[in-house]
């Protein structure tokens, strides 16, 4: 499906405000749609002379009736292409009147009211041909503090999940000014992220594999670590991570400890986001303020899976501690214990936590990421908090 290739007709205020509302969510903010209004009388007389789009959304009023919608749909049917999707809203909550409109070819019918979560995922599914959607999964991770070991979790995560997909994984490390992912895949030295973001608009698949370092099965774009400005141009940054979403199966994003506009940006086109923190009072201040902050700034994503890292099993047993988790709510961090002496070990020898020492905590938080979905947090233990339970330095 093309950019500006939808119009709507719609009849209320009320329904063309969510279908905006809608549209800012990361997997349809791309799209442009040509607003028209007059609801679905409008749309017969408008496609009369005018080419029809690739998805057409029709509201019909309440006052309308069955018979009148049937026919404004016959009508209809006869203006639009073959490739033309029809999304018809309406007030009537009807299972037989739902099966007419299919059989005539309707791609769905949506009852009113018109909340923009629920208008989401149908137009999601409508526009799922569109080439300029991202392909691969985006895991976003980010610290809430310094030294909360971000960048270590992100290598260990995506040489967790290069394990399970070869070649479809790869890391991004945006940290210009301090990156280490580099250093801990072994291949110092290389500028890449920066070359990237100068000409983003030039990138393809060949461009980006001659970036990149190989790190086993992980293709790593490095920062460089060279004390570069990590002020970017937020639209540069996206169409870069837009090219890798189209190219990776996944793509895992070591972001820096940084709120600006840039930041921001790729955190609005994460599937998720792992928020990393430290058990310190700085830790827990800073990551109640990032819930907050990315509940605002992702409105129709589910929160963030929340990770307490550097944690020992005495320290988080005592009250006061278990009080400051508790004010973490409405999420439940899941905690992992110092691995500092397993780590050095495996640098030491080369390799990935995940392979050196596949029962550390770390490697077991890693790997259960890969099979943890971004679900919608409670204050009861999460799915992530669940796979993670039985982890060295586990409270409960």
């Amino acid at each position: 499906m093309q950019k500006a290739a939808i119009h709507s007709h719609l009849a209320t205020a009320e329904t063309q405000q969510s279908l905006r509302a809608a549209l800012q969510d990361r997997r349809l903010s791309h799209l442009k749609v040509g607003e028209y209004g007059g609801g679905i009388a409008a749309a017969v007389d408008q496609y009369a002379e005018a080419e029809t789009p690739a998805l057409l959304i029709v509201e019909a009023p309440k006052s309308l009736s069955v018979e009148g919608l049937l026919a404004h749909l016959g009508q209809l049917a006869n203006r639009c292409s073959p490739q033309t999707a029809v999304l018809v809203i309406g007030w009537l909550n009807d299972v037989g009147l739902y099966r007419t409109l299919i059989d005539m070819g309707v791609a769905d019918y949506f009852v009113q009211p018109t909340p923009p979560e629920a208008l989401i995922p149908i137009l999601h599914r409508l526009t799922a041909g569109d080439t300029n959607q991202p392909k691969g999964k985006v895991t976003v991770f980010l610290g809430a503090v310094g030294g909360a070991g971000v960048s270590t979790l992100a290598f260990e995560h995506a040489q967790a999940l290069g394990q399970r997909a070869p070649d479809g994984v790869w890391l991004l490390d945006l940290d210009l000014a301090h990156g280490t992912q580099d250093l801990l895949a072994d291949r110092p030295g290389r500028e890449a992220v920066r070359t990237s973001i100068q000409s983003p608009q030039r990138l393809d698949a060949g461009s980006l594999a001659r970036l990149a370092e190989s790190s086993g099965p992980v293709r790593l774009l490095s920062a460089g670590g060279t004390l570069a400005s990590s002020d970017l141009d937020p639209a540069m940054v996206q169409t870069l991570v837009g090219q890798l979403a189209q190219t990776a199966e996944n793509l895992v994003i070591d972001l820096p400890h940084l709120w600006l506009p840039w930041t921001q940006a790729v955190l609005k086109q994460a599937d998720r986001v792992v928020l990393v923190t430290r058990p310190t009072l700085a830790g827990f201040r800073n990551a109640r303020n990032l819930i907050a902050a990315l509940a605002g700034l992702r409105p129709f994503d589910p929160h963030p899976l929340l990770i307490l890292n550097q944690i020992a099993p005495r320290q988080a047993a005592q009250p006061f501690m278990k009080d400051l988790i508790k004010g973490l709510a409405p999420l439940t961090p899941a905690l992992i214990a110092d691995c500092a002496p397993a780590l050095e070990k495996a640098q030491a020898a080369g390799k990935p936590l995940v392979v050196a020492a596949p029962s550390a905590s770390i490697s077991k938080a890693a790997q259960a990421l890969c099979g943890a979905g971004a679900t919608k947090a409670t204050s009861k233990p999460g799915l992530l908090a669940g796979l993670l339970r039985r982890l060295p330095g586990r409270a409960g």
